[in-house]
């Protein structure tokens, strides 16, 4: 209300005090009044709430996406790198918004990862308390509806924006904190009420897939929306990491795309690792962009046998099982040596199934025959997978000998 003069609040209750002055949030209850506040037409619902990721407040989240709804959501208060503390926030259809102190840095308490979007003042916020008063309080539950007033103030300005035009012009029109550019703490950084509405220009720049931390293999496409009135062109790029400090152009057009199909990316070209998707749409006044942090996994390495420090008897045949495959396999590879950190490793001993010139899944990697070690004690092994051009995925445990 602060922020915005030109909306109607809907004041949905779903919390309630307890006799010790406490709050509760009982899911059921929230979830029950986003439905209702998208029935009734809210245009931005802020969510100052945080926990952890349920189907019912995924599909809720979902079904007030599909409606063009702006959703906004606190980030959680534990200061915490823990992505599973942060649903709604962490959702891909939320903004999920940290909180900063008066010196815009970021708030001890405020929670941080991939996830964060928006950052607004957030420490010693003037609001309502109990009993018709006024106090201030302190946590990313207070951050979350300014950034929700700025949205309000944009569609009052421009009623006809999509709900993606909304979240490129508060993208595009923060006050860039901490590593510039989107970095965990702050994302784009921190919002703007000036710029917000001076802005001339927006755009829809939004990859829907892949959705935020999804695991991806093979060939994918990436798809999304890039549009404006004054388009001029988008390009997708592709970093190494969280934030890439160098970037790999895999499509580009200066023609707005009539499908929702941006690019498409050949994983089995990278080793497997987190990668960030940047699309970047360009317009006659500026630029807008969106991120996707995802993980590449083509090769699969899982030993389930033996376990971790079993115990055997020098000279025992032991069956290694469990899983060595990947996208463009190549083969794989069982060593072991002396220790728990081996100076050289030796493959004298083992005997692999079809040579490792096979992937196997949930089956028998290969035979040790231990006859061949020099004596008892702690014996590290090591499963290597080999794939893609020169790519390769390892796993390593330790086990020991005991002849007595």
């Amino acid at each position: 209300a602060g922020m915005s003069w030109n909306c109607q609040i809907m004041a949905v209750r779903v919390g309630y005090g307890t006799p010790n002055g406490h709050g509760v949030l009982d899911e059921d209850d929230a979830i029950a009044g986003l439905y209702y506040a998208v029935a009734n037409g809210a245009d931005v619902i802020n969510m100052s709430f945080a926990g952890v990721a349920s189907d019912s407040m995924r599909a809720v989240v979902g079904y007030a996406d599909s409606a063009g709804v702006v959703l906004v959501a606190a980030v959680g208060n534990e200061g915490s790198s823990v992505k599973g503390f942060s649903y709604p926030a962490a959702y891909d259809e939320v903004i999920g918004v940290a909180a900063t102190d008066s010196t815009d840095n970021r708030a001890g308490f405020s929670n941080y990862g991939s996830w964060i979007e928006l950052s607004a003042p957030g420490v010693s916020i003037l609001s309502t308390a109990v009993d018709d008063a006024y106090s201030t309080a302190s946590g990313t539950s207070l951050s979350s509806p300014l950034v929700c007033g700025v949205a309000a103030l944009i569609l009052s300005e421009n009623p006809s924006f999509s709900d993606e035009e909304v979240r490129q012009r508060l993208r595009s029109s923060v006050v860039d904190l901490g590593t510039p550019g989107w970095d965990p703490y702050y994302g784009y950084g921190r919002v703007d009420a000036a710029r917000a509405v001076g802005s001339a220009s927006t755009a829809e720049a939004e990859i829907r897939s892949p959705k935020l931390d999804d695991m991806v293999s093979g060939t994918i496409s990436v798809t999304g929306r890039a549009s404006a009135s004054d388009f001029v062109e988008y390009s997708v790029y592709l970093g190494d990491g969280d934030m890439p400090s160098q970037w790999t152009q895999i499509g580009t057009t200066s023609l707005m795309p009539s499908s929702f199909l941006l690019a498409t990316w050949d994983t089995t070209s990278s080793p497997d690792g987190n990668y960030t998707l940047r699309l970047i749409v360009k317009t006659v006044s500026s630029q807008f962009e969106d991120r996707k942090i995802v993980r590449v996994e083509n090769a699969k390495l899982q030993v389930t046998y033996p376990m971790l420090r079993s115990v055997f008897r020098t000279g025992d045949l032991i069956p290694f099982r469990g899983t060595a495959s990947a996208n463009s396999f190549r083969s794989y590879l069982i060593e072991w040596g002396e220790g728990a950190t081996p100076e050289s490793w030796l493959t004298s001993g083992v005997t692999l199934s079809n040579g490792g010139s096979q992937p196997v899944t949930n089956g028998t990697l290969g035979l040790w025959d231990t006859s061949v070690l020099p004596g008892d004690g702690t014996y590290t092994f090591r499963v290597t997978v080999r794939y893609g051009g020169a790519f390769e995925k390892t796993a390593s445990f330790q086990i020991d000998f005991d002849s007595q």
